[in-house]
């Protein structure tokens, strides 16, 4: 059925597309723009995680909470 979505995928409808994504998806984990300890900015970015892999590490201040 996946592997099928891709070659029908902008006839597929919304619902459906989120449906069977929200069955491979633990989440996506969204980074904002920041700065790393040298003062380099680092551009804000987004980490789809596979319902099989480890989730990533928590960083900032959602980490202290």
């Amino acid at each position: 059925m996946i592997r099928g979505l891709i070659d029908r995928w902008t006839i597929t409808p919304v619902d459906t597309r989120r449906a069977l994504l929200r069955t491979l998806l633990r989440g996506v984990w969204a980074y904002p723009k920041m700065k790393d300890p040298d003062g380099e900015v680092i551009v804000p970015y987004a980490v789809p995680v596979a319902v099989w892999e480890e989730p990533p590490a928590t960083i900032g201040r959602r980490a202290a909470a």
